[in-house]
């Protein structure tokens, strides 16, 4: 009897083990592909605990207990029905899991672009397994389906903008990794627009509503996206200073005010290039601290470049360049503050005004008896 007992207590120390593992834990990273592998394993787990029920050794031991009328029988039968549960329920989830597989494989192989034509095929297959899984047709079950497909489609947009970890978004020509950045934002644009189309498809009545806590299962996107618009804006800033410095801010900056602007900005753009961090990593809070503090000195310089160009060209819209230097002014003025630049066409009016009176006087004093010019004969007036 001592020998029963101890066989039994350590089945049922393997099979409570087994039973336990469903509250594993998950990774931030996990995809639908790990998914599928978890219940593989948990299904290959119980397949062999069934068959050790089942063995000959295992279900003499059970005859005993069972014609000894020991209380133990009654622990026994509702084990063996847990085991049973929980066989079926690894069996039908892997069935189901490989049915959305080869909807997955596009999450896998495909870059952002072409990912988007399968996000309606996929997400109308987790509606269906939503709507006949024992499993999945909770609210908090799917969700978490649903997380592991968004992390997926995060981990291919990464690889997808580091050519899979060759190049950083430095050593990468701009336009392109600009473009693949948009892409990726339109991926998520795609992904939500495409989710609340399934959503509101007709359903069969009885069924579960296929709705879930959209700042669960997108949040994450939400926050790698805003991530990469901040680098947009920071390429952005950097090309459009670049550009402006090359030009000579179109020649309304000259000499050693210029000089010392180019090296201030060389300074600031050291605080957001070429860090060792991942940039892409939309938990990594360094990233966010520096982007501030890049925004915040930008700002510094476009104030004081604007000052210098204001005050050292203050006097030229009383002069007759003054309309040469407008053109010049609109242009720096679409990423610098300068001043207003209505009141600079004003004070070019008014001066044009105040020289046209001028002009009319004079010729009203003179027409009748015009000035001859120096050296000229007297008939020449």
């Amino acid at each position: 009897w001592l020998d029963v007992t101890q066989c039994y207590s350590y089945r049922k120390a393997i099979i409570t083990f087994f039973s336990l593992t469903i509250h594993r834990h998950e990774s931030l990273i996990l995809g639908p592909q790990d998914e599928l592998e978890y219940w593989k394993k948990r299904g290959a787990r119980f397949s062999q605990i069934v068959n050790q029920v089942n063995s000959s050794e295992v279900q003499m031991t059970i005859l005993c207990v069972k014609l000894s009328h020991s209380k133990i029988m009654k622990e026994w039968k509702e084990t063996d029905k847990k085991i049973t549960f929980c066989y079926n329920e690894a069996k039908d989830n892997a069935k189901f899991i490989q049915a959305l597989e080869t909807k997955c494989h596009s999450l896998y192989l495909d870059d952002p672009v072409n990912m988007k034509k399968s996000i309606l095929g996929l997400l109308q297959t987790v509606r269906l397994i939503h709507s006949v899984s024992q499993f999945y047709n909770t609210s908090e079950r799917t969700s978490a389906l649903m997380v592991k497909i968004t992390n997926q489609m995060i981990e291919t947009c990464k690889d997808y903008i580091t050519c899979r970890g060759q190049e950083s978004i430095w050593s990468q020509d701009r336009a392109s990794i600009k473009e693949k950045l948009t892409q990726c934002i339109m991926l998520n644009k795609v992904y939500r627009k495409t989710y609340s189309i399934v959503k509101n498809q007709p359903f069969v009545s009885g069924q579960q509503p296929f709705n879930f806590s959209e700042n669960y299962v997108f949040g994450k996107f939400d926050a790698f996206c805003r991530r990469l618009s901040k680098i947009i804006a920071m390429f952005d800033l950097i090309d459009d200073y670049t550009g402006l410095f090359q030009k000579r801010m179109e020649g309304l900056l000259l000499g050693d005010a210029l000089e010392e602007a180019v090296q201030r900005f060389t300074e600031i753009k050291s605080i957001v290039m070429n860090k060792p961090y991942d940039y892409l990593d939309q938990r990594n809070t360094e990233y966010e601290s520096d982007f501030k503090s890049f925004l915040a000195l930008t700002d510094e310089l476009k104030d004081g470049i604007a000052e210098t160009i204001e005050r050292n060209f203050d006097s030229v819209w009383e002069t007759p360049q003054g309309i040469q230097f407008l053109t010049r002014f609109e242009k720096v003025s679409e990423k610098i503050p300068l001043a207003r630049m209505d009141e600079k066409y004003d004070r070019i009016l008014r001066y044009c005004e105040k020289e046209v009176d001028r002009i009319i006087k004079m010729y009203k004093k003179q027409k009748d008896d015009p000035p001859v010019p120096h050296m000229f004969p007297p008939i020449a007036g």
